[in-house]
Order: C-alpha cells, then sequence, then structure tokens
C-alpha cells in the first residue's frame, strides 16, 4: 500500500455555515477569495441561502500571489512533518470555470504587466469593428488565458522545487479535467504542459461521464496532444 495525501488546492470552503474557528483564513484573508468578471467575491457569499447545484464551495484566488505562497508553506508544512509519505495530490488545483480570475490583487498585476484591463475581453471590445483582426482578438484572449494557467504552474513548479530541494521521494500528482482542450481554456488547467515539461509526475484526468462517446473522445484529444512516451507514462485515467 503506498500513501499519497490529499491536499484541497484551492477551493477552501464548502460547507453551509461559516467556519467557527476565528484564525480560519476565511476570517483573516479575505483578500485571498476569487472574484468573478461581475465584481463578486466568494468571500460576499451567504452561506446560509441554498447555493446552485453546481455550487461546488469558496475557493482563493491562483491570481493572488500570497494566496500560492500561503498554500506552498502548507505544503513545506506537510514534507517536514511526514516526509515518510508516497505521494501528494492537488484536487481542485483550477479556477472555478472562465469567468473567475478577477481577485483585485491578481487583475492589478496584470493590467500593471499588460496594460489593459482583462475585463475588456469579456466586453468584447477587441473586436473587428473596432479594427482588431480575429488573431489579434485571440492573440489578446491568449495572454489572460496563459496569465491564469502560469500563476497555477508557477505555484506546482514551487512544490516541485521544494521537494527537490529536500531530496524527498514524493511524487507530486493533481486531479484535472478530462477534456484536454477545456481544461486549460475554461479552469485554466494547462496540464499537457505539466506532464510534458516533467513539472508533474503523473495526473489522473476526471474522465466522468455515463456518455460513451464523450468518455471516448475525452481519450482521444489526450492521444492526439500529448506524446505517447508522456501520456503513457504519466496519466492515470479515472472513471
Amino acid at each position: 500500500i503506498k500513501v499519497h495525501a490529499w491536499f484541497n488546492t484551492y477551493l477552501i470552503w464548502s460547507d453551509s455555515k461559516p467556519p467557527k474557528d476565528s484564525t480560519h483564513i476565511y476570517y483573516t484573508n479575505p483578500d485571498f477569495f476569487e472574484t468573478n468578471y461581475y465584481g463578486k467575491s466568494d468571500i460576499n457569499i451567504d452561506l446560509n441561502k441554498i447555493q446552485s447545484p453546481s455550487w461546488e464551495g469558496l475557493f482563493l484566488s491562483p491570481n493572488n500571489p500570497d494566496v500560492n505562497l500561503y498554500l506552498l508553506s502548507l505544503v513545506k508544512e506537510l514534507f517536514k512533518e511526514y516526509p515518510e509519505i508516497d505521494g501528494l495530490h492537488f484536487d481542485y488545483i483550477r479556477f472555478q470555470d472562465e469567468i473567475y480570475g478577477f481577485n483585485q490583487k491578481g487583475v492589478k498585476i496584470f493590467e500593471d504587466k499588460y496594460q489593459f484591463n482583462p475585463k475588456n475581453i469579456f466586453r468584447n471590445i477587441y473586436n473587428q469593428k473596432n479594427g482588431w483582426s480575429s488573431s489579434e482578438s485571440d492573440s489578446i484572449k491568449n495572454i489572460w488565458i496563459n496569465f491564469n494557467c502560469n500563476n497555477i504552474t508557477n505555484f506546482i513548479q514551487s512544490v516541485k522545487k521544494h521537494r527537490d530541494s529536500l531530496d524527498l521521494d514524493i511524487m507530486i500528482s493533481a486531479a484535472v479535467k478530462s477534456n484536454l482542450i477545456n481544461s486549460r481554456l475554461v479552469w485554466f488547467q494547462n496540464w499537457s504542459h505539466w506532464i510534458e515539461n516533467d513539472i508533474i509526475d503523473f495526473v489522473i484526468p476526471m474522465n466522468y461521464t455515463t456518455n460513451n462517446n464523450i468518455f471516448l473522445e475525452n481519450l482521444k484529444i489526450i492521444k492526439n496532444n500529448i506524446p505517447l512516451d508522456s501520456y503513457k507514462k504519466k496519466v492515470i485515467i479515472g472513471i
């Protein structure tokens, strides 16, 4: 038997009541929480009200660098206290979906670097009517997508770097969305990049569907987009 520690990454709370512990990050760091395109932060969600069936819980923002430093500190504690574990498995290592990523600090970092507000992409400002070609519009969108993806990728790289510095024999893995293309575009999980560049030891695509055609299509996309050696050694399908 091998034991891999299961780590809830950006999903921080999913109960119908707020935490009782006053030192919980829910109370101490409201600026850590994710914000959607409409300006609503997860910290402002009324947990006492019934949420939608698709609601998963409150998320921290991958675009806030303080969040990733906080998560890295938890990983360091785990490695220090439990160096004999066989693996560390990241779950919910993603955004909620494509309308998220607008944490205040994260947006400021993006604007300072790229000199435009990412909300303009959703406002469809970069279109042919305003003098932008379709390729230019796609390039602008990709800047935002890559920004989101890279913040998660950089976190995993920091975990790997710390593990290697301690010379620990602990495998790093993640649960990922099974459609390789949508995983990057909707949840900003660029997991093909993770395995092809040895940033992570293996991934478990959550191929959870009762539709056989969808199940097989997800496998086909993986096969067509990832080199054989990489996906045979580093992709374990969750069914």
